[in-house]
């Protein structure tokens, strides 16, 4: 029952982020920061990093990063298997289309932090296995899910942050993005090298941290 409940909750955008509610009438835009009502600009992450650790910038990114983690998905794939109601898995389409015609690949703050897309993407990849047989998912979402999955993966694996003097859950959480995907999708060309390549972090910091 509770996991039926949240499922509806988030079927009309209604989520509870860092002890406040908030609600995206119709479609949600990724960008936006709920507590001020503003968006975060779409601009190169490299351009982004000139000002975001300046006085420059007015928000606060936990908020939007909360939002962006997905982590709410594995719900509405719970809520599906019990149900077998494809209004869940519809909307677990609609959110995860709309997310990526909005994020394009290197643009904005959700690609600025590879801590959360590390953590984006095994939300992702637990999600896929909830709804990997509804019809409604590989009409709607399957293709650019994949090919979404591969591209901050990739990205993720290019830039982890292994020049850091002191590390932290950072590299964890990012290595065990690599080892995630990785091992439950085998058909990509570099899933050997993210899973071996995460394995050796995280048995190394596990040991160090």
């Amino acid at each position: 029952r509770q996991t039926i409940q949240d499922a509806e909750r988030i079927y009309r955008c209604e989520f509870r982020m860092l002890g406040e509610d908030f609600v995206f009438p119709g479609k949600i835009n990724w960008h936006l920061d709920p507590p001020t009502g503003e968006s975060w600009a779409k601009q190169y992450i490299d351009i982004m990093e000139q000002w975001f650790w300046t006085e420059k910038r007015s928000m606060d990114a936990l908020p939007l990063w909360e939002l962006n983690r997905h982590q709410y998905f594995t719900t509405l794939g719970k809520a599906y298997w019990l149900t077998r109601d494809e209004r869940y898995a519809d909307e677990f389409c609609r959110q995860l289309v709309s997310w990526i015609e909005q994020n394009s690949c290197q643009f904005g703050l959700n690609w600025f932090s590879v801590l959360e897309i590390g953590i984006r993407i095994i939300s992702w990849s637990l999600a896929f296995y909830y709804f990997r047989d509804s019809s409604v998912f590989a009409e709607k979402a399957a293709k650019p899910f994949i090919k979404s999955l591969y591209q901050q993966t990739d990205f993720l694996r290019r830039h982890l942050t292994l020049d850091w003097e002191v590390q932290n859950n950072w590299l964890i959480g990012q290595a065990t993005g690599l080892v995630t995907v990785g091992a439950l999708f085998p058909e990509f060309l570099k899933s050997q090298d993210w899973v071996e390549t995460g394995l050796r972090i995280l048995d190394r910091e596990a040991k160090l941290q």
